[in-house]
């Protein structure tokens, strides 16, 4: 792709053109958290226990740590630094941003390849999977890099195409070994791994125009900046505060307590899809507000996100509430029909999270990530220890207990440092007035001087 067209990609868009990059955009959520809500049924199915469905979920989980890194240090600074460069400048960026993640992924396999030898030492039956998982991490952060640049490019037909490649692969693969009743762990890392590595190719086949040979430790050190925070903040607030407890959970009651949490948290998949679309497209978007429009049409756009989730997250999640109990049975199987009760506790804590999603989209957009970080430390601190001592009275209960008590805090948090940053944003958007137009008359409003700011005509009456 030239330079000429990159740039024309990336800023040549009609309001027509971005609603249907939307729509497109919803489409490949739909398409990734479907693929991945067929992949835990029938995993949960094939692997024929609670307890051998929860030894995958702890495994499958280091791919989801490392998606969670590679989120934070590598393709969510692309979506933000990079949707506002052009021509060379972005070129380099993104191609030293490409060296960045390769690093990365390779030093997260490494750590797998250590884990492996450690359990084929201690004698772990399951060893092997953490094998198969190396070479996923590999082939699944390469495929999710392709895929997040083009997002940053505009490219939202071409990254659909990609990901169907990859994750359409996977379902078919895994559903396949699941039919001939020979599905097991490892088959459906593998399945993904080749997958991933064909969308991969794909995927930087079509980002060719946009690498070149060369890096700039520049770009490293703005993802640094743009992403440590970030990083933190995944695992302090998610990882100690939420999965952390899964793997006590496990320690303390069983690898079955695992599996019947993966199952709950699988049932909020569909409603999943609205939240991680908007954590993939939302920062972009907001921050492309911020700059054509200021500190108030990026309000509005906020605004406008809230009305239009809050009702559905709302919705969906007092549904699963409501027939929890069929939900189970019918995705899981008579085994799992059980924790109906535990469905509808976390249903609690779902809903919670989906409103914590988006406000740590809106502050990612204005690159407050340190304060993200911060509101998840405080929560983390404040629950966790809380949550230790949970799960031996109450068992699986006390995890989502935990869960609901550290996302209620966060969202506080999260809200009210939305607020500090609106109103630094509006201090310094009059600011800048303030050096533009020495000379204003005392009866020049805020909102006039808003308004000279973001470019629009005033009438003087």
């Amino acid at each position: 792709m030239s330079t000429v067209a990159l740039n024309s990609s990336k800023t040549m868009l009609t309001p027509k053109t971005r609603i249907g990059a939307g729509i497109l955009a919803f489409g490949d959520q739909l398409l990734i958290s479907g693929t991945n809500f067929i992949t835990m049924v029938l995993m949960a199915r094939g692997l024929g226990s609670a307890a051998d469905f929860g030894v995958f979920v702890l495994v499958y989980s280091i791919l989801l740590f490392a998606n969670s890194l590679q989120s934070a240090l590598v393709t969510q600074p692309h979506n933000v630094l990079g949707a506002t460069r052009h021509g060379d400048d972005y070129v380099r960026y993104t191609s030293s941003t490409a060296v960045n993640q390769l690093v990365l992924t390779l030093t997260l396999a490494a750590f797998v390849l250590v884990a492996w030898g450690i359990g084929l030492a201690v004698g772990w039956a399951s060893a092997t999977m953490l094998l198969a998982m190396a070479g996923t991490i590999v082939t699944w952060q390469l495929h999710e890099f392709s895929r997040r640049v083009l997002y940053t490019e505009n490219r939202i037909p071409t990254a659909v195409v990609v990901d169907m490649v990859a994750y359409g692969g996977q379902t078919l693969a895994i559903f396949t070994w699941w039919w001939s009743d020979a599905l097991t762990g490892v088959l459906a890392l593998l399945s993904i791994m080749v997958a991933s590595a064909l969308a991969a190719v794909i995927g930087f086949w079509q980002l060719r125009g946009s690498l070149a040979w060369g890096y700039d430790a520049s770009a490293m050190k703005e993802n640094w900046h743009f992403g440590k925070w970030l990083a933190a903040g995944y695992i302090v607030g998610n990882w100690l505060s939420s999965q952390f407890l899964i793997f006590v959970a496990a320690g303390l009651l069983g690898t079955w307590a695992a599996g019947v949490l993966r199952a709950s948290h699988t049932v909020f998949g569909p409603m999943r899809i609205l939240a991680q679309s908007l954590s993939t497209t939302l920062p972009t978007r907001l921050v492309k507000t911020l700059h054509s429009h200021g500190v108030s049409g990026f309000r509005r756009e906020v605004r406008k996100t809230f009305l239009f989730l809050i009702p559905m997250f709302a919705a969906y999640c007092i549904l699963v509430a409501t027939f929890s109990k069929s939900i189970l049975l019918l995705a899981f199987g008579e085994a799992y029909s059980a924790y109906d009760n535990l469905l509808q506790v976390y249903a609690i804590s779902a809903f919670i999270g989906y409103i914590c999603i988006v406000f740590s989209a809106n502050l990612r957009a204005t690159q407050r990530t340190r304060q993200i970080f911060l509101c998840e430390l405080c929560s983390t601190l404040v629950v966790v220890p809380l949550s230790a001592m949970l799960v031996p009275m109450w068992g699986v209960y006390g995890v989502v207990v935990g869960m609901i008590a550290t996302d209620l805090l966060l969202m506080g948090l999260l809200y009210k440092a939305y607020q500090l940053t609106l109103h630094k944003l509006t201090t310094n958007e009059l600011s800048q007035v303030g050096h533009q137009y020495t000379l204003i008359p005392d009866s020049l409003t805020i909102n006039t001087a808003r308004s000279l700011v973001q470019g629009e005509e005033i009438t003087c009456r």
